[in-house]
Order: C-alpha cells, then structure tokens, then sequence
C-alpha cells in the first residue's frame, strides 16, 4: 500500500526529540543503516520504501514478516532528513534494557559528559563498536542517541553499541564502589598517552570541545590522558572530539 497523508505527518514529527520520546520510536535512513536494523534485535514499526528497494529486499521482507509501505521518491524526500535521500526509511523502536553495572567488570567503557554535537556522538559509537565497545554511559546533556544525525554517522553501529542516559557523577561513585576499576579522563592538561599504560579494563571520560568535562566528573577520574600535539605551528586549539576518542582508545585497545 501507499503512504498516506497521515504517516507522512506522523515520520515528520519524529524528527523531534519530544515525539520520539513519546512514542519510543526513531528514524532509520538509507540502504545501509537500513540493513543493519534488519539484522538487528531493534524491534520495526514500519518501513517505507520505493519499488525498487522493496522488489531487492523481497525475501528478507517476507521471512520477517516485515510491515512495508512502498513510497515513491519524491513522498520519501518529504519525510527524509537527507539532502538526498535513499530509498529506504524505516521507524524502529526504542530497546527498553535494564542497565547493569556489572555488565561492566573486566570490560573498557566511554562516559559522555555534554557532547551535544550529533556527527561527533555518533562517531563516537561507531569508534567503540570497532574496537568492541560494548557500553557508552552519557550525561543527560549529551546528544540524544536516536538523533537522526546520531543515528547516521553511527552507521548501524548504533545497533551493537548501549548508550545509556543517568546521572554520571552518581553512575562514577557506583563504579568505582562495585567495579572498582580505572577511570580515566581525556584531558588536554594530562599525561602523554604514549606515557603511560593503561588497563584495556576500565573507562575513558571524553568531554565536548567547549565545555569539556566538567569540574565533578573531573573529581571522579583517577588520571588525565591527553595526546602531545606534534605540529611545530601549534596552532590547532584541540582536537575533534571523535578523533581524540579514537586516538586513545586505539593506543589502550588497538
């Protein structure tokens, strides 16, 4: 069947954080984040299609009993958030898990403290899920992991990667009492990251390029962690977020 005037209304206003909240719903775009939901435990609400990708993806559609709605490629740009959309758009459901603590024993885990910069959040996650991440612990001021933005520069790793939204300063004081192991702190006043060693067990505090983490969270870090800028102009006030993230965390896990 075709999409209707309704649902058209009802894929725009997930565009918002308020109705994506309320509806515990968000917006997967494009062939290949696409695939990796259908591939995925994420439950579907609906998918909206043009001919083409529905009569490639026949079989997977059937198999799953999928709940399908072909569009064509102009409706699909009215509900897309993609300067160029690609044939698939689809409403996934939110996961509703239980966090537990534990689940982070003798694992390596990323705390975000106010990184409010979708591309870079999203990044992010496709960073831990490469280096087999399991676990991103943000502060109720990061960025919203369902952020259509998020969602794309996630690349489907958003899938495979927990991010979970609590207090961090609370969440710290927990860790440190049941887990009981390191956490450090991205840092650009830190130690050399080729310096020290650090342990693959424990957790990496990353804070936004303009805020940084703040004076709390900072409190609950056990040492500082920075990369030595190398360039002789010394002139690039700090790095991308995502690029530092990936820095260290490939000299900790790589």
């Amino acid at each position: 069947m075709s999409i209707t005037k309704n649902q058209i209304s009802f894929v725009k206003e997930l565009h918002k954080k308020k109705e994506r909240q309320a509806q515990s719903l968000f917006i997967v775009e494009g062939e290949k984040c696409v695939h990796e939901l259908l591939n995925s435990t994420f439950g579907i609400e609906t998918i909206f299609a043009t001919a083409e990708w529905i009569d490639a993806n026949s079989v997977i559609l059937m198999q799953k009993k999928l709940p399908y709605c072909e569009i064509s490629p102009a409706a699909l740009e009215r509900i897309s958030a993609m300067s160029q959309p690609n044939k698939v758009l689809a409403i996934a459901k939110q996961p509703h898990s239980v966090f537990e603590i534990n689940a982070l024993v003798n694992k390596f885990a990323l705390v975000i403290d106010g990184i409010n910069d979708p591309g870079n959040l999203g990044t992010i996650i496709r960073v831990a899920d490469w280096y087999g991440i399991e676990n991103i612990i943000c502060s109720p001021t990061t960025c919203e992991q369902y952020n259509p933005k998020v969602v794309q520069a996630a690349m489907g790793s958003l899938f495979r990667v927990n991010c979970t939204y609590i207090d961090i300063v609370s969440f710290l004081a927990d860790y440190k009492q049941k887990v009981n192991q390191p956490v450090y702190a991205a840092h650009m006043q830190g130690v050399s990251i080729n310096d020290v060693t650090v342990s693959p067990f424990g957790i990496l505090v990353l804070g936004s390029e303009s805020h940084g983490i703040s004076t709390e969270v900072m409190s609950m870090c056990d040492s500082k962690l920075t990369i030595v800028q190398k360039s002789i102009h010394q002139q690039t006030e700090s790095l991308n977020a995502a690029v530092a993230a990936a820095i260290i965390i490939n000299k900790i896990l790589g």
